[in-house]
C-alpha cells in the first residue's frame, strides 16, 4: 500500500476495477500498471537515497579535510612550543661566558 493518501486511493481504485472485471486482458493490464507504479516509486526512492548518500560522503570528506588541517596546525604549534622549551633549558644549562678581563689571572690584569 502506498503511503501517500492520493496514491492509496488510486491503488484501491485499480484493484477494485481489476477484481470486478471479468476480462482477463484488462485485469492483467491493471495489475501490470500497479507493478509499474510501484517500480517507479522504488526507483525514485533509490535515486533520492543515492543523492543523500553522495551528499553525506561529501560532508564526511570535508570534515576529514578540516580535521586533518587542524591536526597539522596543532602538531606544528606543539613542535614550536617544544623547541622553545628546549632552547630555554639549553640557555639555563649553558655555562656563563666570562668577559676577557675576568678570565685573565690577577697578575696579568695589572700590567
Amino acid at each position: 500500500m502506498p503511503d501517500d493518501p492520493k496514491e492509496c486511493r488510486e491503488h484501491a481504485k485499480r484493484w477494485a476495477v481489476a477484481s470486478a472485471t471479468t476480462n482477463p486482458v484488462l485485469k492483467q493490464n491493471l495489475i501490470q500498471t500497479e507493478a509499474l507504479v510501484r517500480v517507479r516509486v522504488l526507483v525514485d526512492q533509490i535515486r533520492l537515497s543515492r543523492r543523500a548518500t553522495q551528499h553525506a560522503i561529501e560532508r564526511s570528506r570535508e570534515s576529514l579535510a578540516e580535521t586533518s588541517a587542524a591536526l597539522v596546525a596543532i602538531k606544528d604549534a606543539h613542535a614550536a612550543a617544544l623547541r622553545r622549551k628546549v632552547q630555554r633549558r639549553i640557555y639555563v644549562l649553558k655555562p656563563k661566558r666570562q668577559n676577557a678581563s675576568a678570565a685573565k689571572p690577577a697578575s696579568e690584569q695589572r700590567h
